[in-house]
């Protein structure tokens, strides 16, 4: 996504395309997306500039009342193309953030938004604020002999499972997160970590840093009961059968878990 002067966005109003958000969910029709021209809006109205796909301008727009139905992007993610889920991703992330804003963190003042809702400005100080991600680590756990180990989190339905992930904290490294976050989780302790990959995740303003890690000592694998409460070791063999016969569901494919998960079955 790319951003533009004020003159320049408003020249790219018209004839963009404009997702809505409500609540935290992107307004969808028949499964997808719903993408509205200016014409649907007041003139007046806060519009956030997200930027250009394919010569296609788009814009979000954060409204109170939602006529028709919200979905939330982890439900649809599957059916979205790469290119339109990059700009749902960044209007849904650049929403949530004006969301929790509005005031100046120094001093408590209201802010304005400016540079087309790139930045939100103190009236009392002057002060500019940015859009900030939160950086989060995923892990694909494997043991020595070619097995992978998912966790189902306590909120999932009893057949989900997926890789471990958790939050960067203040003072750490991405490799300690995942060391401590993994032995946290599952009671494993792992070396050998290496990046993979990274997606964007705006739940609410996070980006996901995908990484593989080895542990020696499988046995010791225990669910923290609170967070996790089942982990399964699995070889390709069986999670390929477990897929095929529904007793496993595993993140879509366009998650980054779920690539993960598929460049791990074709390594």
């Amino acid at each position: 996504m790319n951003r533009v002067g004020r003159e320049q966005a408003a020249a790219h109003w018209a004839g963009s395309k404009v997702l809505q958000i409500w609540r935290s969910q992107i307004l969808v029709e028949a499964g997808a997306i719903r993408l509205l021209s200016p014409e649907n809006f007041d003139p007046s109205v806060e519009k956030f500039y997200i930027g250009e796909v394919n010569g296609q301008h788009y814009f979000a727009v954060n409204i109170e009342i939602a006529e028709g139905s919200g979905s939330s992007l982890r439900e649809i993610v599957s059916n979205v193309d790469s290119q339109l889920l990059e700009v749902a991703v960044t209007a849904l992330a650049l929403v949530n953030w004006h969301e929790t804003h509005s005031h100046c963190p120094r001093c408590g003042s209201k802010t304005t938004v400016i540079e087309n809702g790139w930045v939100r400005e103190c009236v009392a100080d002057g002060t500019h604020h940015f859009p900030r991600t939160d950086p989060a680590i995923i892990v694909a756990v494997q043991d020595r002999n070619g097995r992978l180990c998912l966790g189902r989190q306590a909120v999932w339905p009893e057949n989900r499972y997926s890789n471990f992930a958790g939050f960067v904290e203040p003072g750490e490294s991405l490799e300690q997160t995942v060391i401590r976050e993994v032995f946290e989780e599952s009671g494993l302790k792992v070396t050998d970590i290496k990046y993979l990959k990274s997606q964007p995740w705006p739940f609410p303003n996070s980006i996901m840093l995908a990484f593989e890690a080895f542990t020696d000592e499988p046995e010791s694998s225990k669910p923290d009961g609170v967070e996790i409460v089942d982990l399964k070791w699995f070889s390709k063999t069986e999670l390929l059968d477990a897929i095929k016969d529904g007793s496993l569901n595993i993140p879509p494919k366009s998650t980054v878990s779920g690539k993960m998960i598929e460049a791990w079955l074709n390594g």
